[in-house]
This record gives C-alpha cells, structure tokens and sequence, in this order.
C-alpha cells in the first residue's frame, strides 16, 4: 500500500495495531485493479471506528476517480451510515444502510460489501443491513484503476475518510474473498474479534526525524504485517 498524508499503523485496533487517517490521508493498493472481479461474486469486510457526523460521503474502500463502473464502500453523506455503490455505466447499484445502525459512535464496527450474482449485501456488524440487485444482464465492476483506503482514487483526492470535523478515524483488518460469504460465515469474523478495544485512540507517532536521519530515508507511512497472512 502506497500511503501518503500520516495514513499509518499505531492506534489500537480490532485485530492488534489499526490505521490512523487524518482530513488528508489515503492509501492505493498498488497492483490492484483486479481485485475485485469484474462480474463474479466477491466479498469485502473491515472494520471502522470513527465520530465522523459531517457529510458529503466518506470513502473506505473505492476505486472511484470518475470513470464508468466506478465503485466505492462509503460512509454516506447521510451522516453515520454505510453505502456501497456501482455506477450506472454497467447497471448501477446502490445499496444503503438507510433505517440500519449507525457507525460513527467512536467504537469498533465491521462493514462491508458481499456480491452473489447481481445481488449486493451491505454488512454491518456481522449482519444483513441492506441489499439489491442490479436491473442489468450482467453488472460489472471496473478495472481500469487501483483500489484505494481513506479517500476516493483521483489523483488529487477527495470523499476523505478521515475528513475534518472527524475526530479520528481508524481503520483495521481489510480482507478481500473471492467468493460471496454466507450470513454465517459474517457472523462468525465479527464475534471473532470481539470485546473490542474501548477508550479514545491517540495519534500515532508523526515526528520521523530521528529514524529519517539514522537511515538517509523518508518515512511517508507504514503499515504492519498480518499475523498468519500474507
């Protein structure tokens, strides 16, 4: 991940250390415009903690710069709910959590995005909240650009996660399937990971001068490895 703007490892997380984004941070996965496949089934789940109560939306998840089938798993402009949503190009998608839970109450949830055919299910907190299915044959995801965290995927970027008036916004545990999980494949990865960590998170270390100058290097952020995966 290439990270830039203090989007870094330190904060307490649901599964050891979590990424900290500020107003500007962002993170593109590189090499990684496939993958989410174009149209077979795949699952997307993380977990978020944030007091972020100002809109417009907010992006998690996205490869969205503009271009047809964009997609992006957002926090919406409706403040404190999820959304997933897939241009209109290849047969538009929009999912909300609309009357579901809210997740900008500063603790722990996991969210995410399920695909089975051209049904999309809107996961929060190990459940169902939303779900719909595309008018079109065969609805497809592009990609033509890399996945990014922490903000939309333009070059300039924007939709920021971690966007002022948040507070902290904290991200962990990204995983990526292949295949569309069942209600009780959900449930189980979100009882996993709890109790969750509960207190307000501090602000990782953003002073490098010491390190930059041992090493010659610049530190732009850094990300730590996941136990048992690679």
């Amino acid at each position: 991940i290439w990270a830039t703007n203090s989007l870094q490892s330190g904060a307490a997380g649901a599964d050891g250390t979590g990424l900290w984004a500020n107003g500007t941070s962002r993170g593109r996965i590189l090499g990684s415009k496939k993958l989410i496949p174009a149209t077979n089934d795949f699952t997307v789940l993380l977990w978020m903690r944030t007091t972020n109560t100002t809109s417009p939306e907010k992006h998690l998840f996205t490869n969205n710069r503009g271009q047809a089938g964009r997609c992006n798993l957002s926090q919406d402009a409706t403040p404190g709910k999820m959304t997933w949503w897939v241009n209109n190009t290849y047969g538009l998608v929009s999912v909300s959590a609309g009357t579901g839970p809210a997740v900008d109450d500063g603790v722990w949830h996991q969210v995410g995005i399920s695909r089975n055919g051209k049904t999309f299910r809107l996961w929060v907190d190990g459940g169902i909240v939303s779900s719909a299915t595309s008018a079109a044959a065969n609805p497809a995801v592009t990609q033509a650009n890399d996945w990014f965290i922490a903000s939309n995927a333009s070059d300039a970027g924007a939709a920021f996660y971690g966007a002022v008036g948040t507070g902290y916004a904290l991200m962990d545990d990204l995983r990526v399937y292949n295949y569309g999980l069942d209600a009780t494949a959900v449930a189980n990865l979100y009882s996993a990971f709890t109790p969750l960590p509960a207190g307000t998170p501090f602000a990782p270390e953003t002073d490098h001068s010491a390190i930059e100058a041992a090493t010659g290097g610049t530190v732009v952020g850094h990300l730590p490895t996941i136990s048992g995966e690679s």
